[in-house]
């Protein structure tokens, strides 16, 4: 199966039903469809097989159709972050070789700069607006296609999508993901996360790898309200206003969402699902979100860029959880039926049930490699899996409970101490919104355990409070030895807290 197997299905059976609603209006099954095959004609009489094309945008109808028609002519989609700053979109679009930018009017003012830094850029597409500083606009594109076009044959493990990895330890790598990766890394949620949504609201950013769930809600024909960004009271507003019934939210959103002064104010009975995920979850946080949603199914879905979906939480797991195993709200999930999972130690022997140890992944949704980078690639795999510098544990019963990453595990001492630890520690101490654990040189220790703590709004949290709620819970290697009051945590599009930018000041 390939991509556009999924628009031409579901316009096929869904026909009229409402697939898309942004700011602009709605559009159906089958005018999605039409205008991604239009889209795709287009920029096959523009570029050639195998080009990159970009897309530079928030959230929008437009993105979904180029999400589809890109890889439908036989080209790859590079998503562009646009929180990145213009230095950092230059280094994505220049790394991708794109030809085409299709970019969106709130960045035309980008447009000349990165033209003039990015050589091989030779068309900029306006979406949602004219300029002079655009070549052309897209609807002017779709004009000059035909339907009647008909794609060529093409392979399920052709290059699709070029997602550039969220670079929270560093400089961000082009990850490679096929038509095979993005369609069997919707298929295991579908399989186990059943039935979907009939509305669901998406104002988790498209440029981010969660991008790719828009596949499975064509496929599975349900209706996706999109908004440009996440803000609480629009949130609400919409779940509201289109009896939203499935939300999919980062941690960071639904701790937004419990503590804004409006909430409560809007009608969120519609809710059936609330799904999360991109980063881990602090369990005061998903406590308090299942008090305040008492009738609503939670999951959780873990993956990462290089493999879109890996391990999930279902909804059964925490009715269990609420019902008298706490310990589960901790788990990430268990593996997906497409995925095979190991967890080896650092010279690759597998452990034993609830010891630590590198989560490996094989399976069909397993990226193809990174762009242009064979040496990176090569040292991510061992025999066909993929190291996914995660650091997990596994129950008897078969959930894997994320304890951090490789890279992040502090060693002080000679001691690990494994950051997510701590910070559910210090997470559960009244007076803390927020906490992220990072370790720091230290010429007696090797490294010291710092804790950065964002307080509540209206709270006088001391460090002493911390210190000694840390002692009566942790080991004394594993107490910080340093704690810096903040007042928000750096984050990147995903929500995920950027930690070397967080420690780089005081290193």
């Amino acid at each position: 199966m390939l991509l556009r197997d999924i628009a031409d299905l579901a316009a096929l059976k869904y026909r009229s039903r409402t697939a898309v609603i942004d700011e602009a209006g709605a559009e159906n099954f089958i005018e999605l469809n039409q205008r991604m095959r239009r889209l795709a004609d287009a920029l096959c009489r523009l570029a050639e097989p195998g080009d990159r094309i970009a897309i530079l945008s928030r959230n929008r109808r437009e993105y979904i159709e180029a999400g589809f028609a890109v890889p439908t002519a036989r080209m790859s989609l590079v998503l562009v972050n646009y929180r990145l700053s213009p230095g950092e979109m230059v280094g994505v679009l220049a790394d991708s070789g794109a030809t085409i930018l299709l970019v969106e009017d709130e960045f035309f003012d980008l447009v000349k700069d990165l033209r003039a830094a990015v050589p091989s850029i030779t068309m900029c597409v306006g979406v949602g607006g004219d300029d002079d500083r655009v070549d052309t606009t897209y609807e002017e594109l779709l004009k000059t296609a035909s339907d009647h076009w008909t794609p060529t044959p093409a392979s399920a493990d052709e290059l699709a999508w070029l997602v550039y990895t969220s670079g929270t330890s560093g400089k961000a790598k082009g990850v490679m993901l096929s038509h095979r990766n993005l369609i069997m890394g919707q298929m295991g949620y579908l399989v186990l996360d059943s039935p979907p949504s009939d509305i669901e609201l998406k104002s988790f950013p498209l440029c981010h790898i969660s991008g790719a769930a828009m596949f499975a809600y064509v496929l599975t024909g349900t209706t996706l309200v999109l908004q440009r960004s996440y803000e609480p009271v629009q949130f609400m507003q919409a779940v509201e206003n289109y009896g939203i019934t499935g939300v999919s939210l980062a941690p960071t959103m639904i701790d937004m969402l419990l503590r804004h002064p409006q909430f409560g104010s809007f009608d969120l009975s519609s809710l059936r699902k609330i799904s999360y995920g991109a980063s881990s979850i602090p369990v005061a946080v998903l406590d308090r979100a299942a008090a305040a949603f008492p009738g609503v199914e939670f999951t959780q879905k873990y993956g990462m860029t290089e493999a879109p979906s890996t391990v999930f939480l279902d909804a059964a797991a925490h009715a269990e959880a609420r019902a008298g195993r706490p310990e589960l709200l901790k788990a990430a999930g268990r593996p997906h039926p497409f995925v095979a999972t190991r967890i080896v130690d650092a010279d690759g022997r597998e452990v034993g049930a609830d010891e630590v140890g590198e989560l490996l992944v094989h399976g069909p949704q397993v990226m193809l490699g990174y762009w242009q980078q064979p040496e990176q690639t090569a040292a991510a795999f061992t025999n066909g899996w993929l190291h996914t510098g995660d650091l997990v544990s596994q129950s008897k019963d078969g959930y894997i409970t994320i304890i951090g990453r490789l890279k992040e595990m502090i060693i002080t001492g000679g001691e690990n101490v494994y950051p997510r630890e701590v910070e559910d520690v210090i997470a559960r101490l009244p007076g803390v919104a927020e906490v992220a654990v990072v370790g720091l040189p230290d010429e007696r220790w090797g490294e010291t355990v710092c804790a950065f703590v964002v307080p509540e709004v209206g709270t006088n949290v001391q460090e002493d409070d911390i210190v000694a709620h840390c002692r009566a819970h942790l080991a004394g290697y594993k107490k910080p030895r340093r704690i810096v009051f903040i007042d928000q945590l750096p984050r990147n599009t995903s929500g995920k807290v950027t930690k070397h930018v967080l420690a780089a000041p005081v290193t």
